[in-house]
């Protein structure tokens, strides 16, 4: 995605599939608690719960969040299962606490204004991705003039 920083806790975020990192580790939570509005599109929350069992299915770490985004711990093997699927669309709101798990979804040219709350660590979130896979790190970068054109032209369709 492409966000934009309105205020220190309200972003922009234009969702371009073109934009994802290869591979990145998409199920996670966050060091604050939110909410979003749909301007445009639809976006799919999938929320996740860890629960006991034999059968893990995933690795997890703590990482540290920005653009210093790092692991902070060796990973450990949890259990994930899904508890919901809701999709959004145009004009619809959610929200969402720091320590849920979820993964977002959106279609393509989908745009989203999110507003953060944040909580006492605001460095700190937990990711989640497939056993036999390698955590792969989505650190912010300065979009390219390319980027910006292309993601804007997807928001004017």
């Amino acid at each position: 995605m492409l966000k934009i920083y309105l205020t220190k806790e309200v972003r922009l975020h234009f969702w371009d599939s073109r934009l994802k990192v290869p591979n990145v580790s998409t199920i996670h939570n966050h060091p604050w608690d939110f909410t979003s509005l749909v301007l445009k599109g639809e976006l799919c929350n999938i929320l996740y719960q860890e629960v006991e069992g034999e059968k893990c299915n995933y690795e997890k770490a703590l990482i540290r969040c920005g653009e210093q985004a790092a692991t902070m711990e060796a990973p450990i093997r949890v259990q994930l299962k899904e508890v919901s699927r809701v999709t959004y669309g145009k004009g619809e709101y959610y929200s969402e606490l720091a320590e849920k798990l979820h993964e977002s979804c959106p279609k393509d040219s989908a745009i989203t204004i999110v507003e953060r709350y944040p909580k006492q660590d605001p460095d700190h979130a937990s990711v989640f991705w497939p056993i036999g896979t390698n955590w792969v790190n989505a650190t912010p970068r300065t979009a390219t003039r390319e980027e910006i054109d292309m993601v804007l032209e997807n928001a004017k369709s």
